[in-house]
């Protein structure tokens, strides 16, 4: 498992900014105006981290309400210039798009008023133990999900067979 100490948290976050390019797109994008659906992956073990998500648009105006959703169910957004803790390009999920994460064993991550307050590193690993993700929930900030660019990539999902049957 990747450990990071505590007064390493946020260094660990504005680092991650010089990696962004690990969490770029790992196949060609989508032609203008296609709809694609992304799946996010560990990058240490593999395993599909996330339920199909669409790409917001550039042009989406995002809302910090306290204790609303920053995005909606089944799409994600690359963030550009927004908190502190989640630099350029991190991927951002809604809380119900996440698969199989864990809690950090570490009772330190998991600091907040009402949920988690994401200021202490993250707080979600992956049942490999990776450091995946930080869950922002709590009362005082919008809700929504970060993915580490170093610890995670994302694809296109897979087509199935009948997806190719019906192009014919």
């Amino acid at each position: 498992m990747k450990s990071k100490n505590s007064n390493s948290a946020e260094t660990s976050l504005a680092s991650t900014s010089s990696l962004l390019s690990s969490n770029q797109p790992s196949q060609a994008g989508p032609k203008s105006g296609e709809k694609v659906k992304w799946q996010i992956y560990c990058v240490n073990c593999g395993r599909v981290i996330s339920a199909p998500v669409e790409e917001l648009p550039v042009s989406w105006q995002v809302s910090e309400k306290c204790e609303v959703s920053l995005v909606p169910k089944g799409q994600f957004w690359r963030v550009h210039n927004f908190w502190d803790s989640t630099p350029d390009g991190v991927i951002v999920v809604h809380r119900k798009d996440v698969l199989d994460l864990n809690k950090h064993p570490d009772s330190n991550r998991h600091a907040g008023c009402c949920g988690e307050g994401g200021y202490q590193g993250p707080n979600l690993v992956c049942p490999c133990g990776n450091e995946v993700a930080t869950e922002v929930s709590d009362c005082c900030t919008p809700h929504f999900i970060h993915f580490l660019p170093e610890a995670t990539d994302i694809e296109h999902q897979p087509l199935q067979r009948n997806d190719l049957e019906a192009d014919k």
